[in-house]
């Protein structure tokens, strides 16, 4: 079978891409398997050579090697390809998607990863793109537009540019009205801090902002935060990033197999970290999307670990 590993250059800091090509190159050698190194040079340019890669319809593992943003790339390349078993290798700064898994650590080995496993998980169609961890619009997704310029300065990490973006946007993109339907239910017309749908639990390099998702139960976990006054923003954020926001009683939890917002005028949508603008759009559950490279060691969150508060309301 073959290995394909793509990599992006620009992932992480501290040549942490180069790091992760010299241990492929090493681990690759001593078990004697074929495989081929493709460095992306532009953005998209992980899709394109994912595509062309499965498009030969041989068997083969392909690996995304960078951040949220490269597994985007990599899985808008290899979506409805059998042939193809996806892995992700993190070497980004952020990597949210990977902290829902028990043992996320052994994402990082070459070697767990080729003694792995292979499983279906979900994701998130929104258009003719897909996602495998959140999508959302609102402010959050204002946050993705800014989060990159911080993230260039020096010792800046992945978490750490989201809460300076985060404050950044704090004093101007905090009321968004938004009409948020799911499924065939009421739709609800007010002003939103932000609306998410999530297949993954973590985003923004560590906030827990979907605690109850599960990237196997072919559905979406839709949260809604309203608007609230800054001083009640700060309260919140110390509980998002634990995952204990549900109890609020302006954040709202469900689960169901289709999202759709609406916002007055084009607005920013975050898929993966990648953002597109439009005033509409439908995030829909894609169950069993792809075939994915759980390596060893590693093991899928249970349902069940986590309990929705008694108080937490259905959107």
């Amino acid at each position: 079978m073959k290995n394909v590993f793509i990599v992006n250059p620009k992932a992480g800091k501290r040549n942490a891409a180069k790091k992760l090509t010299e241990a492929v190159r090493a681990c690759l050698e001593r078990r004697r398997e074929a495989y081929e190194i493709y460095t992306t040079v532009a953005p998209g340019d992980g899709t394109r050579a994912a595509r062309d890669y499965a498009d030969t319809g041989e068997e083969m593992r392909v690996f995304a090697c960078g951040g949220d943003g490269s597994a985007f790339e990599v899985l808008n390349g290899v979506v409805g390809r059998d042939n193809v078993a996806m892995g992700v290798i993190p070497c980004g700064t952020g990597n949210d998607f990977l902290k829902s898994f028990h043992g996320a650590e052994h994402f990082a080995s070459v070697e767990d990863q080729l003694a792995g496993s292979l499983c279906r998980l979900d994701g998130i169609k929104a258009g003719d793109l897909y996602c495998m961890n959140q999508a959302s619009m609102g402010m959050d997704a204002q946050v993705c537009v800014h989060k990159d310029k911080f993230s260039r300065l020096p010792l800046v990490g992945g978490k750490v540019a989201y809460v300076m973006s985060l404050f950044y946007c704090f004093f101007s993109a905090i009321q968004n009205h938004l009409t948020v339907q799911l499924d065939d239910g009421r739709p609800r017309e007010e002003d939103f801090l932000f609306a998410i749908a999530a297949n993954g639990q973590y985003y923004g390099g560590g906030f827990m902002s979907a605690p109850l998702a599960l990237p196997n139960d072919g559905l979406l976990d839709c949260v809604t935060v309203n608007t609230v006054s800054r001083p009640r923003i700060v309260s919140l954020l110390r509980k998002y990033t634990r995952g204990e926001h549900l109890s609020y009683d302006f954040c709202r939890c469900s689960k169901g197999k289709r999202l759709t917002v609406t916002a007055e005028k084009p607005t920013p949508v975050n898929l993966d970290g990648e953002v597109i603008f439009t005033r509409n759009i439908t995030f829909e559950a894609a169950p069993g999307l792809v075939r994915f490279i759980l390596p060893r060691g590693a093991g899928l969150p249970a349902a069940g670990e986590r309990q929705a508060p008694a108080a937490m309301q259905s959107i």
